[in-house]
């Protein structure tokens, strides 16, 4: 089975969020740090790993705060 580019990124999305989900998160400055090594390693901007790592934690926090009513 060949998957698409649009499907392979919302796997890896949906594993990230799950990874997420059940891993305890440090918000601090080694965060950062972090993501200039995954920067420097990938190819992928700096700025748009930050962009990303954003949203996904703001969408993280969101899912766990909400009302299950």
């Amino acid at each position: 089975m060949t998957l698409s580019k649009e499907r392979k990124g919302e796997i890896a999305l949906a594993a990230l969020k799950y990874q997420l989900k059940n891993k305890d998160i440090k918000i601090n400055t080694d965060m950062k740090r972090g993501l200039g090594n995954v920067a420097k390693d990938t190819g992928i901007p700096l700025k748009e790993l930050m962009a990303f790592a954003k949203e996904l934690l703001s969408e993280a926090l969101d899912e766990a705060l909400e009302d299950k009513e």
